[in-house]
């Protein structure tokens, strides 16, 4: 506070005035329209980017699980060929094949070959 000695009187401060605020045809101020627009977009790309994150969350999951169940069906695949490989390295297979398909006989065996009677 001043004191004019010459007058004696007490004086304040001198007084801001206010400024009148612009106002749109909305009745909203540009300073909240700007302040609402910054917010509604950046409250719309954190909603984009949430519901973006799911979607591939759950696209990645699908993928596992088709993964899971081919790897699976890999595995049995793979118990079926193991399986086929030892039976034919088994020597009762290899004798086999060697009878059937290359006409071998041991030492000793007798072929008989049998022709259609009609």
């Amino acid at each position: 506070m001043k004191i004019d000695l010459k007058k004696r009187r007490v004086h304040s401060l001198p007084v801001v005035k206010q400024v009148k605020k612009v106002k749109g045809r909305f009745g909203f101020s540009l300073l909240n329209f700007l302040v609402m627009s910054a917010l509604f977009i950046s409250v719309g790309f954190f909603v984009f980017n949430i519901g973006k994150s799911i979607l591939d969350s759950v696209e990645l999951y699908y993928n596992n699980r088709e993964l899971e169940a081919r790897i699976n069906d890999l595995y049995y695949e793979k118990e079926v060929l193991l399986e086929a490989q030892e039976n034919l390295l088994s020597d009762a297979e290899i004798e086999l094949m060697a009878k059937d398909k290359l006409g071998l006989i041991k030492p000793g065996e007798v072929v008989y070959i049998l022709e259609n009677i009609n």
